[in-house]
């Protein structure tokens, strides 16, 4: 993409989805308190090590960059930078989901204010991967795509484990009834 044909409507938009995450982060926050967030499932990542991977990659990796190519003259090599998968620990203590999604929605105010300092051209700054050329506009749609991912699967693991308590729940009351009729 040339300078030329970043739209700043698009910028808006992009700048708009990067800020939506905090709305995200708060809307989860409702749903989240009664599911063991450490729990993960089979051949998965648990609800916590996906939330720690979006704030991971947004504070050691895009955020980095971000700031990096800012009113840059030359092109950024990304291979520069250490992958954030890599560099990844995964999830550590027992940190509950409300401190969890706390953080994440503060980094990313913080990402938000940089984003304020981005320049129409700084939006067009080169950026290479390997042999492929990128701008930091676009580096910044694959974050949203890559938080969009993460954030869907952690919503359909809440989703499994309400229903598995729904579940749970509906044969305690049946045990319940059978037993009370055993009485009678």
């Amino acid at each position: 993409m040339n300078v030329t044909d970043i739209d700043p409507g698009e910028v808006r938009k992009l700048t708009g989805d990067i800020a939506y995450l905090t709305d995200e982060a708060e809307a989860l926050r409702h749903v989240i308190d009664a599911v063991p967030v450490h729990e993960a499932p089979p051949g998965g990542s648990s609800i916590a090590e996906k939330l720690l991977l979006i704030d991971h990659a947004q504070c050691a990796y895009y955020r980095p960059l971000l700031e990096e190519a800012r009113g840059r003259s030359k092109p950024l090599s990304l291979d520069d930078f250490d992958s954030f998968r890599e560099t990844f620990g995964g999830a550590t203590g027992e940190e509950g989901a409300e401190n969890l999604l706390r953080r994440l929605a503060e980094h990313r105010t913080g990402l938000v204010n940089v984003l304020g300092e981005i320049t129409h051209a700084d939006w067009e700054a080169e950026l290479h991967r390997g042999k492929e050329k990128m701008t930091l506009f676009s580096l910044m749609q694959e974050m949203v795509r890559f938080e969009r991912k993460r954030l869907k699967e952690v919503a359909d693991l809440v989703m499994v484990f309400n229903q598995d308590r729904q579940a749970r729940r509906e044969i305690e009351q049946r045990r319940e009834r059978e037993r009370r009729i055993g009485e009678d």
